[in-house]
């Protein structure tokens, strides 16, 4: 519990870091505690998506894109399924569907095509995820 408050004060202070090592540092950070299960994804809840600065899209697009591309569909999938269980986060969800498609899928066209067709099938995935709280149907 303590770890997630300081993440949030950390999200809340990233406008204000100086160095772009402290967002990417941060979303590395961020992303291997997602794909380790020590915290779930919700904990990006606190961002404001409607009034989203520079470093905060940076920093979110690097913690999704380090998930979505994780060697595991299976690790992804639970990632994205924790914040699927509670009805009290059909806000974020909504906010995170839609980051996904204006912030991630719209930069691929800098990506290898393989690369870049992985990352929508991801995305695809991670959808699915979000919307669903069985995630039987995956595998």
């Amino acid at each position: 519990m303590t770890l997630q408050y300081h993440v949030w004060d950390k999200l809340k202070e990233t406008s204000s870091f100086k160095s772009k090592f402290q967002i990417t540092n941060l979303a590395k950070f961020l992303a291997h505690l997602f794909l380790e299960k020590a915290l779930p994804i919700s904990v990006l809840k606190v961002v404001e998506f409607s009034e989203i600065s520079k470093p905060v899209v940076s920093l979110v697009r690097q913690v999704l894109l380090s998930v979505l591309l994780s060697d595991s569909e299976e690790t992804l999938v639970a990632v994205f399924a924790r914040a699927a269980r509670s009805e009290q986060l059909h806000m974020f969800r909504q906010s995170l569907r839609l980051f996904l498609h204006v912030f991630v899928l719209k930069k691929t066209s800098t990506m290898a095509p393989d690369q870049a067709q992985l990352l929508r099938d991801r995305v695809k995935l991670a959808e699915t995820a979000l919307i669903s709280v069985d995630t039987s149907k995956f595998f």
